[in-house]
């Protein structure tokens, strides 16, 4: 800071107006013995004798209060001495004095304003420093203007903070170790984090029981005597992926992504995720999304636009990870991004940076991504208190965008020996992304009621798109479904019938309510003309025969039931409601099977395979009497034909 002094002291001037009263005098106007003064002042300062210094000022003031150069030494003592305050007011005194004295002088009251966070004058200053000051490089301008948007937008924060209520959540997670990184499941049942002891990093799980989180567990399978931490969980619980540094066996980079699967309520032995997801760079910190399909990560990979920047990368249709791409420079500044969440809302993407405009050191954002444009919506920052001074680091929130998870050390009283906990609060509402249920599916034996392992896929039937798909393991789907959609869920494993359920999440859909059912699963060989399978996602246009595109995804389903079972023949089989005459009603059913059996025959099954029938209403499985009745009455269905 006295290099700052001085350069201003250097490069001032007096300002001697012809026949008006001089605002201020130059050192060669002042008495040798007052010269003889000053610059012996000059020299107790550089020996760091900062009393006798100001002492020495003090007396060449008290004769000369002009000489502000002076002054202006007494403020580089005071800011050496942190005492900020008293450096701003004395610098403000030559201001009042003579505003026009040197513009540098803005530029040293503009760095007091920052050290004592009083931004909002900081941001003022250093305006009137760019006004005042001449021969400024563009480079120089361009970084100054940048400072003065930080103290705009920081000054703004503290003026209009977020009304946050943190607190430690409740139960045995948080203890004398530090806590951090909690990830949940969607369903909010269980949580892993990070705890440190004595500097050994591991991984622990927690179950939730009705709000109060149990003692907390270490997953012995994955931990090792090397740090493991920088983790997500899926959002059925399933699958864990975690980083893990400096292995020379099997690792690519500095550090690398890991995976370990759960199945029967064991973790399997950690496995690297491959050449795809990592680099011979540092990859850490992941976020799952779309039920393990994608991941977004931190790197310092190849084609980083900062240092350590965010980056996506997916499995294609055979189930293998294409290459990641980086999320570009909307999300990526020149600096560091990390600690990525992205939330299954499918647009809420929660990071934190030290490159875009923030409080302090790295502070937490907030970005949204349109599907339709494929593109990034600028950050915004969280603000204050969520974001301060200090290094903020990684933010969850749950799936009903209500409550945001993360670390602090808030209640640490010793800042030396900070111990990192777990806390919650409620996220203010402008802050929060949409609200997201979940869909969660038990697949039992039909015979036996045991749970069974199979292949689902939920598709959005509007748009084609599979949303999700996988192996439900040990028989239990959990996946994330959007608000406003018609969905086709699809359940198929060898020697059973396919078995597909339809549900919406439109208008009189409760989104904070998870949509849960049982899936009876029927083996092929016990199927007969008693046990027809019904075609959930076969629709028509009201009183046609017409198929709509939504019939699509399980025309194909169906279709490709018959290339895999090549000897099996179906008769296909339509109903009604009891709306309309029974002629009507029969003619409609009759017209409604024989459009899937064309749309089979059209997509190459032998016509030999294939019959229809119409039912009319004469078979009803629901009560006529509600419109949820008739819905389910008016069904498509097939059995296998002995």
């Amino acid at each position: 800071m006295i290099r700052i002094f001085a350069f201003l002291i250097l490069s001032c001037c007096t300002v001697i107006i012809y026949g008006q009263k001089p605002l201020s005098i130059k050192i060669d106007q002042l008495s040798d013995k007052e010269k003889t003064t000053y610059l012996e002042g000059i020299k107790l300062s550089k020996k760091g004798l900062a009393k006798e210094a100001m002492k020495n000022f003090d007396k060449v003031l008290k004769k000369q209060p002009l000489f502000l150069e002076a002054k202006l030494r007494k403020a580089g003592l005071h800011y050496d001495a942190k005492d900020f305050a008293t450096a701003k007011k004395t610098i403000e005194e030559v201001i009042a004095q003579d505003s026009s004295y040197d513009a540098e002088m803005y530029f040293a009251i503009g760095l007091c304003d920052k050290t004592l966070k009083d931004y909002r004058s900081a941001s003022k200053h250093y305006n009137q420093y760019l006004q005042h000051v001449k021969n400024l490089s563009d480079d120089k301008i361009k970084k100054l203007k940048h400072e003065i948007e930080i103290y705009d937008f920081r000054a703004n924060a503290y003026e209009h903070p977020q009304t946050i209520d943190p607190k430690p959540i409740e139960g045995l997670v948080n203890t004398d170790d530090l806590e951090y990184l909690p990830s949940l499941t969607i369903d909010g049942s269980l949580m892993v984090f990070t705890r440190r002891i004595r500097g050994q990093e591991n991984l622990y799980i927690s179950k939730n029981n009705n709000g109060t989180w149990g003692v907390a567990v270490p997953i012995e399978s994955i931990n090792t005597n090397d740090n493991v931490a920088a983790h997500a969980i899926r959002e059925d619980g399933n699958a864990i992926v975690f980083t893990t540094c400096n292995n020379k066996i099997t690792g690519f980079g500095s550090c690398d992504l890991y995976i370990s699967t759960k199945e029967n309520d064991k973790w399997s032995q950690p496995a690297n995720m491959g050449n795809k997801v990592n680099s011979a760079a540092w990859d850490s910190q992941p976020s799952f999304i779309n039920n393990g399909n994608t991941l977004i990560f931190s790197s310092d990979r190849k084609g980083s636009i900062g240092g350590r920047d965010l980056w996506m990368i997916s499995k294609g249709k055979n189930g293998k990870w294409q290459e990641a791409v980086n999320l570009g420079n909307k999300i990526n500044s020149t600096a560091n991004e990390e600690s990525p969440f992205f939330h299954p809302d499918g647009k809420t993407l929660f990071f934190k940076s030290d490159g875009h405009i923030g409080m302090g050191a790295s502070d937490i954002f907030y970005a949204k991504y349109d599907a339709a444009t494929q593109t990034w919506s600028a950050p915004v920052n969280l603000g204050y208190p969520l974001n301060t001074e200090g290094d903020e680091g990684a933010f969850f929130v749950d799936a009903k965008g209500q409550k945001a998870y993360y670390a602090t050390d808030i209640a640490t009283k010793d800042k030396a020996n900070a111990n990192l906990d777990i806390y919650s609060f409620d996220l203010p509402v402008e802050l929060r992304p949409e609200p997201i249920s979940y869909i969660k599916v038990s697949i039992i034996d039909e015979k036996n009621k045991k749970a069974i392992s199979a292949n689902f896929s939920i598709i959005d039937l509007a748009t084609k798109d599979t949303v999700s798909q996988g192996t439900a393991i040990d028989g239990m789907v959990i996946t994330a479904i959007g608000q406003n959609k018609n969905y086709a869920l699809l359940i198929d494993k060898e020697n059973y019938y396919f078995h597909s359920e339809n549900f919406n999440t439109m208008e009189s859909y409760d989104v904070l309510k998870p949509y849960e059912i049982t899936v009876t699963m029927r083996p092929v060989l016990a199927a007969g003309p008693e046990a027809p399978v019904i075609l959930k996602n076969i629709f028509f246009k009201s009183g046609s025969a017409v198929l709509m595109t939504e019939s699509q995804t399980e025309i194909d389903k169906l279709y490709n039931f018959l290339l895999t079972n090549d000897k099996a023949k179906i008769k296909i089989i339509g109903h009604t409601d009891n709306v309309g005459s029974d002629a009507d009603n029969l003619k409609l059913s009759e017209q409604r099977a024989k459009a899937v059996q064309d749309a089979l025959i059209a997509k190459g099954i032998a016509a030999d395979r294939l019959t229809f029938e119409g039912k009319g209403k004469s078979m009803p499985i629901a009560d006529n009497a509600t419109e949820e009745g008739r819905k389910i009455n008016r069904r498509t269905e097939f059995i296998i034909v002995k």
